[in-house]
């Protein structure tokens, strides 16, 4: 596994403010690594009480600003933090009818949800190939694997990121990266808090934030020479 300058695993997670986010920098913690937790949002991004032997690093930033992602790579190649896991989960969505949607909600998903994460994602293979090892795991979505009404944009991103991951887990196998693609039903975190109409949404048969983190934290513990490809995770209620 890629270390550290202090030979602990160095992990990185977009999005890791709230949500699932939040809950795999967590998980992660108790492996005794170096977890930077990427957000737009600092102040957000407070873990009481890690273990002695983890260190969390909150990083402010916005991957939709490809110089920033150039900034991030940089202040680790500084620090000599080679990273062994990145974890894309940072994500937007707008929800509405085709003709409804603006060109700024638009570029927003695509700036963020494809092109972000092929940046950060690009960034993280440089490194990891000189190492001959590592992981990514691509926060994808049901959306990307079958049609929903008023989710034309957030399908287009969620297609691209599937049929992106697919490629790229063919480029790498030969280095030992692996590469996982999520694809979560509607899932019950604070993500729809800012999405209008979601309030009418049945939340309570949405799966919990917590089963979806689990599952990556179980991929992620499997042997090097493992690779749970696709993890597709639905409530029993179905989607929404």
């Amino acid at each position: 596994m890629s270390q550290s300058k202090s030979n602990r695993p160095v992990i990185i997670v977009t999005g890791a403010s709230r949500g699932i986010g939040r809950l795999l920098c967590e998980g992660l913690l108790e492996k005794n690594g170096v977890v930077y937790g990427l957000a737009r949002h600092k102040a957000e991004m407070t873990i009481p009480d890690p273990p002695k032997r983890s260190e969390f690093i909150p990083y402010t930033m916005d991957i939709a600003q490809p110089k920033e992602i150039e900034k991030f790579y940089a202040h680790l190649d500084e620090k000599q933090d080679t990273p062994s896991v990145l974890i894309n989960n940072a994500g937007v969505g707008y929800f509405k009818h085709a003709e409804d949607l603006t060109l700024e909600e638009w570029q927003a998903m695509v700036a963020t949800n494809l092109t972000g994460t092929f940046l950060m994602t690009q960034g993280a293979i440089h490194r990891m190939k000189r190492q001959r090892m590592g992981t990514i795991v691509n926060m994808i979505s049901v959306a990307g694997r079958q049609p929903f009404r008023n989710g034309s944009g957030y399908a287009v991103t969620k297609f691209g990121l599937d049929g992106f991951t697919k490629v790229i887990r063919e480029e790498l196998r030969k280095f030992r990266i692996r590469v996982i693609g999520v694809y979560p039903g509607a899932t019950n975190s604070t993500w729809w808090d800012e999405i209008p109409g979601s309030e009418n949404l049945p939340r309570e048969k949405m799966l919990p934030p917590e089963t979806v983190a689990n599952a990556i934290l179980n991929a992620l513990a499997q042997p090097a020479e493992v690779v749970m490809e696709e993890i597709v995770i639905r409530s029993i209620y179905g989607n929404y």
